[in-house]
């Protein structure tokens, strides 16, 4: 989910803390935005897809006396693991130490059964959602403009990572292309024109954006935060979230970027911006029963200030852990650079283009914990006319 920012000029500002520790201000209940409520429908919904699964599965455990006693400890788990959850919502336990206990039974509880309940899953693993079912769910905005790579654990866990397709090869009804060697009245002897516009901003930048949805139940001793430093060109998120039988769905939602405004002359309708940056993300899923899940990019936004606004997501992790899996991902982009071209009206006035990290996790049904974190350092943002 890549999150609209609305940029503020730059204040100045002296970073003192370590990275990802400022607490967000926490809200009970969360006011969650139209995008966040998607996406925790999205999350709903991946439950359902992996419903078939866990219910083979937990056939298979009645067939034996220890499945059945595993069954019956999940139910007295599933009221245990409650606790500390309802004692949150009743503002009797410090979200801290409700995280920390809910944490630490979930890994014992797996540390105990695991095995089992796994292998029960594998029996029936043609019922795994499909890499493209999971990802036309959670990022249905890319059906058409990716095809998806995914790392797959024992446990059912799942990162996805888009491919791009190219242009060419997704249109519809495209034109012929125009063969590479072929003149056009734009281009005199000593080759292409400049172009008209063409202008490049390095930290200190003059914009920065950032917001936070905490969850319901989150760890502040863990990673969280939505930090932007203009002056280095850096923004950092993160984030925790669990669900219990108390609270069955919830999420945190973090998002920070850094940006400039660029004046643009009347005449040219067609651009591209070029941004050079460093990324990192990582992420980790820990469930009983359901789905947890952590989405992470870089995203972009390219607002004309007429009205319109495009925004695109690069570096994207999508990660899915089931039923009674715990895993997590880390990736890295060290030196990379993405273009993107873009088109205005043609008439003077200023582009406003924002890059950060956008990132969230949810976790569905009882029993689960996911947390995220992101940091992209973005060197330089360019505007060019084409």
């Amino acid at each position: 989910m890549a999150r609209q920012p609305t940029a503020t000029a730059k204040r100045p500002r002296t970073p003192t803390r370590k990275p990802a520790t400022r607490k967000p201000r926490q809200q009970r209940p969360p006011k969650l935005d139209e995008a966040e409520k998607q996406e925790l429908a999205r999350a709903q919904e991946l439950e359902e897809l992996y419903r078939p699964l866990r219910d083979a599965a937990e056939a298979e455990l009645q067939k034996t006396k220890s499945g059945r006693k595993l069954l019956e400890d999940m139910r007295g788990f599933a009221r245990e693991f409650g606790e500390p959850g309802k004692g949150m919502t009743d503002r009797e336990t410090p979200s801290e130490e409700a995280g920390l206990r809910l944490r630490e039974r979930l890994e014992d509880f797996r540390s105990s059964h695991g095995d089992q309940f796994v292998e029960a899953h594998a029996r029936h693993a043609h019922l795994q959602p499909s890499v493209q079912a999971v990802a036309q769910l959670l990022r249905p905005e890319m059906a058409t403009q990716a095809v998806w790579v995914s790392e797959t654990s024992p446990t059912g866990s799942m990162l996805l990572q888009p491919k791009a397709i190219p242009a060419d090869v997704r249109a519809v009804g495209v034109p012929e292309a125009i063969p590479a060697d072929a003149g056009t009245i734009t281009e005199g002897l000593g080759g292409p024109p400049p172009p008209l516009v063409h202008s490049c901003a390095t930290p200190p930048f003059a914009r920065k954006d950032e917001h936070v949805t905490s969850a319901v139940i989150w760890d502040p001793d863990r990673p969280h935060a939505a930090n932007a430093f203009p002056d280095q060109g850096k923004t950092e998120i993160g984030g925790n979230c669990y669900s219990t039988i108390v609270i069955q769905i919830d999420g945190f939602f973090s998002s920070a970027f850094v940006g400039q405004d660029f004046p643009v002359p009347p005449g040219p309708t067609s651009y591209e911006t070029t941004i050079s940056y460093d990324w990192s993300c990582s992420g980790t899923g820990a469930i009983c029963l359901g789905v947890a899940v952590v989405n992470v990019d870089l995203a972009i936004v390219i607002d004309k200030l007429d009205g319109t606004r495009e925004t695109h997501a690069r570096e994207i992790s999508l990660f899915t852990v089931p039923g009674f899996g715990m895993d997590w991902f880390h990736h890295e982009s060290n030196d990379a650079s993405v273009t993107i071209p873009f088109t205005r009206d043609g008439l003077n006035g200023t582009t406003r283009i924002m890059v950060g990290a956008d990132g969230h996790c949810i976790t569905a049904v009882w029993g689960g914990f996911a947390e995220f974190r992101a940091e992209a350092v973005v060197r330089e943002i360019c505007l060019t006319s084409t």
